[in-house]
């Protein structure tokens, strides 16, 4: 017979909860270290056509 038991936050291996928050901090991290570079890129792409001190407004606007 299954037994209805309520599901549990993630667990070690000693069944402590474990803190999810290093892992959503170190996500966060690694998501902005992406997100950023490629921001700043397309914001001088798209400027870039306009010229040269628009294109790094572009950079910094973005």
């Amino acid at each position: 017979m299954i037994e209805d038991t309520p599901a549990t936050p993630a667990t070690s291996a000693a069944g402590l909860a474990k803190n999810p928050l290093p892992g959503d901090i170190w996500g966060g991290l690694a998501a902005m270290l992406v997100a950023l570079p490629s921001a700043i890129a397309f914001g001088v792409t798209i400027f870039a056509p306009l010229g040269g001190t628009l294109a790094a407004q572009g950079a910094k606007w973005s």
